[in-house]
């Protein structure tokens, strides 16, 4: 069985929208760069389209996830 990811979900109108609303950066995010960073106030989402990312959670004690 194949892996169905967020993206192959949408059917083509719902892309379409996703696409046409999204800002994509003009330049791709390069490795290290962050994309949005915990407990700060967010005026976007990201989705990744294609690539990978981390996501990482700071807790108690500086102890990173």
């Amino acid at each position: 069985m194949r892996h169905m990811t967020f993206w192959d979900s949408l059917d083509h109108g719902e892309r379409k929208a996703m696409t046409r609303i999204g800002r994509e950066p003009r330049h791709p995010f390069e490795p290290g760069d962050t994309i949005l960073r915990q407990s700060e106030h967010a005026d976007r989402a990201a989705l990744v389209i294609s690539g990978m990312c981390r996501v990482l959670w700071h807790g108690e004690n500086d102890r990173t996830t």
